[in-house]
């Protein structure tokens, strides 16, 4: 299972998935740490990606002084996000 979190100023998006791309859960909410942790404190064991964004950054940081397994990512780096058209803050659905 991954965790995906789409960051902005004052909102995160959180896409939870199993590892063959079932979506499980899906969650808009404040970007307030207390509201994020509380979400999140469930899947304290599972990776969590978050794109490399100052936002991102940010929240990144405040998660890893909570010992959750944080993994930033340049969506530039990864061609299957990156150059997908179809992107939406509702998820990525990857087009072959």
């Amino acid at each position: 299972m991954v965790i995906g979190l789409d960051v902005h100023k004052r909102s995160v998006y959180a896409t939870v998935m199993e590892d063959n791309g079932t979506i499980i859960s899906q969650k808009n909410m404040e970007n307030n740490m207390e509201i994020v942790n509380e979400f999140l404190s469930v899947y304290k064991d599972h990776d969590i990606v978050i794109e490399s964004s100052t936002s991102g950054k940010y929240l990144s940081r405040e998660l890893l002084k909570l010992n959750y397994k944080i993994h930033l990512i340049n969506p530039a780096k990864v061609p299957e996000i990156y150059n997908n058209y179809k992107k939406t803050d509702l998820g990525i659905k990857i087009i072959e």
